[in-house]
């Protein structure tokens, strides 16, 4: 079986029809509204929300995540229906095996879409939320989610060069950089981390920073460590994991975060995770 369909199986086991949106669909244009209004949030909501659905399991609710931010303005209702009925018709056709370039021509027919420079901003960072949550919860779900998401993109806010590379960094600077963001992230109880974590198994603490930390999470080429710090709370909160999330809510403000912003992604992540169903047995860690 090829991954369109593959792709165009999982979409029908979460029930997405073409152009409308079905009792099952998770995001209604009022929670897609919400998402969107959310407070001190302007700038991120969509990325931050992309990374938390990857985490439930639910990448078939992002490319209208990915819609309503390319067409926010007016920020109201009308448009948020709008944004998922156009999702949901470029996802069923592009799972059908239209052409890129068609899908292309209807995403760009919107009216008040934003700017090609600020649409291939919103591109890149939904990309890289995704794939920092990989490191969080699974490689799998992140394939799913950014699969998803490269069919409903335009051709040409797509991403075909390896962005890491552009730095030239050796391994031993990736690594120094992990260690830096570590520390800023743990703070105080930096060192104590590091020991929990080797004592349990000490080459879990080499991967965490070998890979992690050093490439992934520190790097600031697309979301800045603020940004990267409140795309890990969105992916932990689902993952019921208090003594993870409680570390990086610190953190987060330890990166510059304000405590609204880190509020609000607590809690965006909280609604996507009850929407989703996700099963968490006590109450989630907060500042």
């Amino acid at each position: 079986m090829n991954y369109l369909a593959s792709l165009r199986n999982l979409l029908r086991s979460k029930s997405v029809n073409s152009g409308t949106t079905t009792a099952h669909t998770i995001l209604t244009p009022q929670r897609l509204l919400t998402l969107a209004r959310t407070p001190a949030l302007e700038n991120s909501w969509y990325f931050i929300a992309a990374a938390a659905f990857a985490i439930c399991n639910h990448p078939e609710e992002i490319p209208k995540i990915f819609h309503m931010a390319l067409v926010q303005s007016p920020n109201n209702l009308a448009t948020a229906e709008a944004a998922i009925d156009q999702s949901n018709r470029v996802t069923n056709l592009s799972t059908d095996g239209t052409p890129p370039q068609t899908l292309e021509s209807i995403i760009m027919s919107c009216e008040n879409i934003v700017n090609k420079l600020k649409q291939r901003q919103i591109a890149n960072e939904l990309r890289e939320a995704l794939l920092k949550g990989a490191a969080l919860g699974g490689l799998p779900r992140c394939i799913n989610a950014m699969t998803l998401l490269r069919h409903t993109t335009p051709l040409d806010l797509r991403e075909s060069t390896h962005i890491r590379q552009k730095e030239g960094l050796t391994h031993e600077q990736e690594r120094a950089r992990g260690r830096e963001f570590w520390d800023v992230v743990y703070g105080k109880v930096s060192r104590r981390v590091q020991g929990q974590m080797e004592t349990a198994y000490p080459d879990m603490l080499d991967y965490a920073l070998d890979h992690v930390y050093g490439p992934l999470l520190s790097f600031t080429g697309v979301l800045g460590a603020k940004e990267s710090s409140l795309v890990v709370i969105a992916c932990l909160v689902p993952q019921d994991v208090n003594p993870q999330l409680k570390g990086h809510l610190r953190g987060a403000q330890n990166n510059g975060a304000t405590l609204e912003e880190i509020r609000a992604a607590r809690q965006v992540a909280l609604d996507i995770s009850e929407w989703c169903g996700m099963k968490i047995s006590e109450p989630v860690a907060k500042l």
